[in-house]
């Protein structure tokens, strides 16, 4: 079973796509330890520039599949699954995912194309940049349909971008945010239409590529840092991280693109 496909176009943009349309494209067990794989073969692929995620038909991805998780239990009278068995899905399929994607040294764009539920937000919402059509939507069904806290990071990123008390009302209610009310909530950076989604994605995508493609971890890790750290610990990141960029050849490049009103040119 093919829960997702995953194409490096020529220009260096690889377009991963979940791909089981008929079930809100789910993530059983395997599936979920294959992409943790396949997101890491990524980020060493000398090919690939960028990482566009996003999924077929009316929905981008809705997360762990529970008709996978029903056979983990061996009987449907059984009192959930063992510990040793969501322990180790844990520790081995779901956030593996979440991981490589932090690590990854290229920019990632995520294109919501229609439906992100459950874990699908978690991974709709960890993009570097986040683009959504015009009718995609995010739910949260964990607490009111499974009686379980947010994962595949979506409790971290929802809470961070949404505030507590609309992270709070959404995990309880797991009432559905439309494209325009996740644009207004700061979970997304732009909505497209629908027929333009990918094609925006794969445009951000090249864009981001040229760029300075060392700095995008490094960035992550600072924005990441400025929640935790007061501001005068947050300046001096800013000045240690900047002590070593300045004396790169990738700065020296810019300087020169600047003074002589070009773009730059980065390695």
């Amino acid at each position: 079973m093919q829960e997702f496909s995953s194409q490096t176009r020529p220009d260096g943009v690889a377009i991963v796509t979940f791909e089981r349309p008929e079930r809100l494209n789910p993530l059983g067990p395997e599936g979920l330890r294959d992409l943790a794989l396949h997101l890491e073969a990524l980020a060493s692929d000398p090919a690939v520039g960028a990482v566009v995620l996003t999924g077929r038909g009316k929905a981008f991805c809705s997360g762990a599949s529970l008709e996978r998780l029903l056979g983990l239990m061996g009987s449907e009278e059984a009192a959930g699954l063992p510990e040793h068995v969501i322990r180790n899905l844990f520790d081995t399929a779901v956030n593996p995912i979440q991981r490589a994607i932090a690590r990854m040294p290229k920019p990632v764009v995520t294109a919501i194309n229609g439906v992100a539920a459950g874990g699908g937000v978690g991974l709709a919402l960890a993009g570097d940049v986040v683009l959504a059509a015009e009718t995609a939507s995010f739910q949260l069904t964990f607490v009111p349909n499974l009686a379980i806290v947010p994962d595949l990071g979506a409790s971290w990123f929802f809470s961070r971008l949404a505030g507590r008390g609309r992270a709070l009302a959404a995990m309880m209610t797991g009432e559905a945010i439309s494209a325009r009310e996740a644009l207004e909530w700061g979970l997304v950076w732009r909505v497209e239409p629908q027929e333009k989604l990918l094609d925006a994605a794969i445009k951000l995508g090249l864009r981001l590529a040229a760029g300075p493609r060392h700095m995008y971890p490094l960035l992550r890790g600072a924005v990441d840092e400025a929640s935790r750290r007061t501001l005068s610990e947050q300046l001096d990141l800013e000045r240690d991280l900047n002590v070593e960029l300045c004396g790169s050849a990738q700065f020296s490049e810019g300087v020169r693109a600047f003074l002589e009103k070009r773009r730059p040119r980065f390695q």
